[in-house]
């Protein structure tokens, strides 16, 4: 299978929007945004090949999130990184054969690795941030 590249004028636009706005949220925030998305394509996708719908929007989308994600990883700054890299590519490799297939299971899959991801990105962000979620 071929991994697509990432969607780079989805991530350009994003980071215009944001970079241009004077309330725009922390890159730790967007992080926590990002991941909320995705898991909210993923219901969305999930939900849709429930009911024998085409569920291509939703992983399309989560796919273009994931790679951004992988995209603004720096491996310099985390020995992690490349493990999450890994995980990443995983995830996508999955959504897109989730597709393809209108595979529900594979959606499934993406969702009980994603969720607890977002939670560990929520609560950093709300310990360092000191904000309430």
């Amino acid at each position: 299978m071929t991994l697509s590249a990432p969607n780079t004028a989805t991530v350009a636009r994003a980071q215009r929007r944001y970079a241009s706005d004077a309330t725009a949220p922390s890159p730790e925030r967007m992080v926590v945004l990002l991941y909320e998305r995705l898991l909210r394509d993923l219901d969305e996708a999930e939900q849709a090949l429930q009911g024998g719908t085409t569920a291509h929007e939703p992983l399309t989308h989560a796919q273009e999130i994931v790679a951004a994600l992988e995209a603004a990883l720096d491996p310099s700054a985390w020995s992690g990184a490349t493990s999450m890299a890994a995980l990443y590519d995983h995830l996508h490799g999955q959504l897109v054969e989730a597709n393809l297939r209108r595979d529900v299971a594979k959606v499934a899959h993406c969702r009980t690795v994603v969720a607890p991801l977002a939670d560990a990105w929520r609560d950093a962000w709300v310990q360092t941030a000191g904000v309430g979620a």
